[in-house]
Order: C-alpha cells, then structure tokens, then sequence
C-alpha cells in the first residue's frame, strides 16, 4: 500500500509537469527544459511501477528481458501521446480517494487508447493503471464504511467490535490519509469523536473506552486527515478545509484531558 502511495504521487506530480510543459511556448527554451523535467518524473513513476518486459526472437526461442533502451522508448511514446483522454484518465486514479467507476473506466479504456501506441506500451500502462488505482480492500467507500460501523458497535456498547473497526480506518489513513478527508468520511469522524465524549456511559463503557483508547485513536485520524492534501473530485474548498480544522479545534478544546488534534492541525 505504501508503494501504490508512492506511485500515485509520482503519477500525480508527473502528469501535473507534462500539463505545465504543453502550456509552454512551442520550441522555446522554456518548452524544452519543462519537458525534460516532466520526462524525468514519468522516470520515477516508471522505477515505482512494474518493470517492462522485452520479447525477443532467439535461435527460435522467446526469452523475456527488461532492457533500459526499451523502456525508455515506451515512455517517449507515451509521454508524447496525442490522445488527451490517456492523460485524463490516469489522472482521475493517482488520487487515492477516486470512485470504483474511475477505477473500471481506467482499466477499460486505457488498453483501448494506449493499443496504438505499440503492445509494449500498451502492457506498460495497463500494468501502471492496476499498480496505481484502489483496490476493493482499501478506498474512501471502505473507509468510510468502516467509521460508520465502528460508530454504531459504539452506540451498541461493542467497545471491543468498534476499536477493531476504528483500527481499519487508521490503518487505511496511516498510508492514505486523504481517505479521511471526503466531505461525508470527515463528517462521519468528527460526529463519532464528539459523541464519544459526550455520551452518558456506564462505568464499564467507560473503563473500555480507555483501554481501547478510542478516542485517543480518532484524534490521531482526524488530525491526519484533517491535514490532507485531498485532491480531485473529492476535494474540499479551502473554506471547507478551514472549517474542519475549526470544528476539531472546538471539540478538544472542551476538555483538556483529551489529546489535542489542533496541535497538529494548526
């Protein structure tokens, strides 16, 4: 997971590069230098992803080898693509809170659009897309889920059941902390923190709330979270973004006992 993280930046930061170096002047020096930037990153994406495999012809036998020169042909392939669709869609699943239709939509069209650039790019970029996009183990949709049922296991005085739901969300928000920062999966995150502390609860649910260090473990996630860089079609406006770090800031700051998200937030 920490590798697709990895990726998904690397893609992120190489399709972000190659867009500045288009709007640069054609031919000028600038054009030139943004360009070998931007083939420098698709570099780095391509050291992340999986290593490309050469077919060739010997004494009447295949034998599959990665050769430098003939990954560095794919890339200049696919980084001086015409289609703008193969840019778009990549786009749409370096971002880690992307949906599962982006997910299919990715590795459907992909093959369909790459398939001109030669069957080694082809394989190059379906190999990247599946690498890069979120499995159906861990992705915003599961996240959120689990908040959900680790608020309800809560409410049911499951302390035990909740704390291993709210250890999934950690785990996810630990690699991709923005799988926190959906507008619903924020939302559902801060009305569990806040019920938790200001629930009437029985002596019991209490002494399991501080053994399991619940709310302990959703400061840790809404101060990561809160903090992300949540991009693309999930991501908030910075006015949204303030008003998250405000709504953390006021629930610490109604018991000092508790762990302080702002510290981290501010």
């Amino acid at each position: 997971f920490t590798q697709r993280s990895r990726l998904q930046h690397a893609l992120a930061s190489y399709l972000d590069a190659r867009s500045k170096a288009k709007d640069c002047q054609s031919n000028s020096a600038e054009a030139f230098t943004a360009d070998s930037e931007a083939m420098e990153k698709l570099e780095l994406v391509a050291s992340l992803s999986a290593p490309i495999t050469d077919t060739t012809t010997n004494g009447g036998s295949n034998s599959k080898s990665p050769t430098a020169s003939s990954l560095e042909a794919i890339l200049k392939k696919i980084h001086s693509a015409k289609d703008k669709h193969i840019f778009r869609i990549l786009s749409t699943i370096c971002i880690s809170t992307h949906s599962s239709s982006a997910r299919i939509r990715a590795f459907d069209e992909l093959p369909k659009r790459t398939k001109s650039l030669g069957t080694a790019a082809q394989a190059w970029v379906k190999a990247l897309a599946r690498r890069c996009a979120m499995g159906a183990f861990l992705n915003a949709e599961s996240v959120e889920h689990c908040t959900m049922l680790a608020q309800e296991c809560f409410e049911s005085e499951e302390c035990e059941a909740s704390a291993a739901f709210l250890e999934c969300v950690k785990f996810g928000t630990s690699i991709f902390p923005s799988l926190g920062s959906t507008e619903e999966g924020f939302k559902n995150l801060v009305e569990f923190f806040d019920h938790c502390r200001t629930a009437t609860l029985g002596s019991k649910m209490k002494k399991e709330m501080e053994s399991y260090g619940l709310v302990t473990t959703l400061s840790e996630i809404l101060a990561r979270s809160g903090t992300a860089s949540a991009v693309g079609a999930s991501r908030p406006s910075s006015s949204g973004k303030k008003k998250r770090k405000s709504d953390v800031f006021k629930i610490d700051l109604d018991d000092d006992n508790q762990k302080s998200s702002y510290d981290t937030l501010r």
